[in-house]
């Protein structure tokens, strides 16, 4: 069964549960990171990612993160801003290696980019407080997991522990990755047409 896709506008109930992934996140956590890498004709989707965030949060709405989410976020955040420091610099980023002489120079903006992401997500995440930071280390969740992606090779590792830990905690998904409405699983899953 395919997951029940929904536009979020007017379709969001009080009291009810979510799990927001890591690309609506990226809006509010980085906004540098959506402005250059969205560009105009994707402004009215931006738009309603940033009111339905907002709606959100002003519903009683759970909201659920998982540390993939987070892992995510510092990963994609840290990758962006490496290739806008490559820029700053006149280098390319293609011929640039990310670990040697950007993450590992002491001199370079790694250590301030990084501080500010965590600040982010503390302020703009985790400091939230309709927020319930979920993990799940059992080994049937993992197995569930794990098969899942056996079953569906080209399926994304993260997008498959999203998609399980929604279902097991009841939770609908916001989420802009078209990956997941190809998923054989029955959730609901909210996406802005574009």
């Amino acid at each position: 069964m395919k997951p029940n896709i929904k536009n979020p506008t007017n379709e969001l109930r009080s009291n009810s549960t979510i799990i927001l992934d890591t690309n609506i996140w990226l809006q509010r956590v980085d906004p540098s990171y959506t402005s250059l890498d969205y560009e105009d004709p994707k402004n009215s989707t931006l738009a309603i990612i940033e009111d339905t965030i907002t709606e959100i949060l002003s519903k009683n709405i759970t909201i659920y993160v998982l540390p993939t989410i987070i892992s995510e976020i510092v990963n994609v955040t840290e990758r962006h801003n490496f290739r806008v420091w490559c820029k700053e610099n006149g280098k390319s980023s293609a011929e640039t290696d990310y670990k040697r002489e950007y993450r590992n120079n002491i001199d370079s903006t790694f250590l301030d980019d990084n501080k500010y992401i965590w600040q982010s997500i503390d302020e703009e995440i985790l400091g939230i407080d309709s927020v319930q930071f979920v993990n799940f280390t059992d080994q049937t969740y993992l197995r569930e997991c794990i098969e899942f992606c056996n079953a569906y090779p080209t399926s994304d590792f993260n997008d498959v522990l999203i998609v399980k830990a929604a279902k097991r905690l009841g939770a609908s998904v916001f989420s802009q990755d078209k990956d997941l409405e190809k998923l054989d699983i029955d959730i609901t899953l909210y996406t802005v047409p574009e």
